[in-house]
């Protein structure tokens, strides 16, 4: 696989059960929509995946946010490029080459 020009072609982070399932939702992301969060008031994920509900697109090709101006802090202060940034390619098996580009309109 190439290198990602940035998060939007990659999404491993938003679909990755040892990284997503710890996203709670705390009272400081009020905005973060009803249908977006469980009854746990961690972000939901699609039937029979570990994929955020709000993900669109197909990993390590084409994706986005869907909240994307509403996602929860922890969402917006996940690193690209970080070790959990690379850990979640890596169960993609995606390439462990950092992202370079314009990541921070993609998170």
């Amino acid at each position: 696989m190439t290198q990602p020009e940035d998060c939007r072609t990659c999404g491993a982070c938003c679909a990755y059960a040892d990284h997503f399932v710890e996203i709670e939702v705390d009272g400081n992301d009020a905005d973060v929509p009803d249908d977006v969060v469980g009854d746990d008031l961690y972000l939901r994920c699609k039937l029979g995946t570990h994929e955020c509900v709000a993900l669109i697109g197909r990993v390590g090709d084409s994706v986005s946010c869907g909240i994307y101006d509403r996602r929860p802090q922890a969402c917006r202060s996940f690193e690209p490029g970080s070790d959990g940034c690379l850990q979640c390619r890596a169960h993609h098996g995606l390439d462990n080459r950092r992202p370079r580009g314009n990541v921070e309109q993609s998170r």
